[in-house]
């Protein structure tokens, strides 16, 4: 077995051989910075591969027979799983492991153990997204055979493995396939199912893994920060007073809590007002997948009055904007985190079982919002003011507890972890 894991293992003399396991928006902004000093390769699973091109080679599940072959193929010396969940991940992670390969998950977003349980318990959460039969007819085309390649990559992995290693695989596939991602971790307790390290934003978000997973507390812990928001750190920001920033989420995409694009319209019609009616400038940060709502009701949303920030301005947006509106983006983070900045959660689903996220309420840094009216009463100057001074008592500590650092270093710590270079 020990000559096995020598082939398996790459070159541990370079920082070579790094496979990326998952698909996240924030990866090519994590990667990015040392995408060229490295051999990176991606596997984002079945989504564009296009933000990934740029960074290093991408590969895809049915080019390998088995997790055995592709680590064969790969030499890989460690894989970073951005999502372990799947049969293919879950079979990659487990033979990686026995073959004496580093497995690291890299945790990534707000990690919110109060809306996870809500969602469990209420059974929210996403929607069949309607798709025209043709536009259906033609990806499942073009995925038939890659998707068979997919699915014969954990049978074989699974029919290669030692007994032990293939007994478990068994068992996951059996539990997985019946259960919720959150109930097959509170039934199957193996390390197999475990990575080697565990890279976390904080520790708020490690609590969030360890109660909810069962197990990762086993692994190594190390921290980062957020890397992609190294920028807004420290800068001299010119704060406009005026400028109210609402940060957007995908729900009316994912068809999440009620939230359709006739409601999400009304939605930005009351707070448009609100914010209008107090002499404010509405600007509108669209969420990456909720950019098919933005373009179609494109002259509705300029006729509101709401300044739409593009990609290219974003951080200009976020170190201008005085008042920050959302509802647990991890866009607030950073947002929650700057001086001087009043945010305010909007407990506005449509579906009214559900209620938003109140992390950023109860570590101080937000305040709630009920309705357009409560927004109004909120941006008087008086309050406003007596607003941002509570929020800045808090700061500090919801820094030290849910963003680790707001120091600018995140990148070069999360640099160090993903290539095994920090001790």
């Amino acid at each position: 077995m020990a000559k096995q894991q020598r082939s398996l293992v790459g070159d541990e003399t370079g920082c070579s051989g790094i496979l990326v396991v998952g698909h996240h928006e924030a990866i090519p902004k994590m990667f990015g910075p040392f995408a060229r000093r490295v051999r990176l390769r991606f596997l984002p699973g079945a989504v564009s591969t296009e933000p990934y091109a740029s960074l290093g080679e991408v590969v895809h599940w049915h080019q390998f027979q088995s997790a055995l072959h592709l680590l064969r193929k790969l030499r890989v010396r460690r894989i970073v799983f951005f999502e372990l969940e799947t049969l293919n991940q879950v079979a990659l992670n487990a033979v990686a492991r026995d073959a004496g390969i580093t497995t690291v998950f890299c945790d990534h977003g707000i990690q919110d153990m109060q809306i996870s349980q809500q969602v469990q318990r209420l059974g929210l959460g996403h929607a069949p997204t309607a798709t025209p039969l043709l536009t259906r007819l033609v990806h499942a085309r073009r995925r038939l055979l890659p998707a068979v390649g997919d699915r014969l990559f954990f049978v074989r992995s699974l029919l290669m493995a030692k007994r032990e290693l293939a007994g478990f695989l068994r068992r996951y596939r059996d539990v997985r396939m019946a259960s919720t991602i959150f109930d097959t971790y509170e039934r199957i307790h193996e390390a197999h199912l475990y990575p080697t390290e565990y890279l976390c934003i904080s520790a708020r978000n490690y609590e969030f893994h360890r109660t909810m997973n069962h197990g990762w507390s086993d692994a190594r812990v190390s921290y980062f920060g957020l890397p992609e928001f190294d920028e807004l750190s420290g800068a001299a920001a010119e704060r406009d007073p005026h400028a109210v920033l609402y940060v957007d989420q995908p729900y009316c995409h994912q068809q999440k809590y009620g939230w359709t694009p006739e409601n999400k319209l009304a939605f930005l019609a009351q707070i448009a007002r609100a914010v209008t009616e107090r002499g404010f400038a509405l600007l509108a940060r669209p969420h990456p997948r909720e950019g098919d709502f933005w373009k179609a009701h494109k002259v509705e949303i300029e006729a509101l009055g709401i300044a739409v920030v593009a990609d290219t301005d974003r951080l200009r947006a976020m170190r201008s904007a005085g008042v920050v509106l959302g509802f647990n983006s991890t866009l607030l983070l950073p947002l929650a985190a700057s001086e001087d900045v009043a945010v305010f959660c909007l407990h506005m689903h449509p579906d009214p079982r559900f209620a938003p996220s109140p992390m950023f309420v109860d570590a101080g840094v937000a305040h709630w919002v009920h309705t357009d009216d409560d927004l109004v009463e909120a941006l008087a100057p008086g309050n406003l003011h007596l607003t941002r001074e509570e929020q800045n008592r808090h700061k500090a500590t919801f820094i030290r507890e849910w963003m680790y650092a707001f120091d600018g270093r995140c990148g070069e710590r999360f640099e160090g972890l993903v290539l095994g270079t920090t001790p």
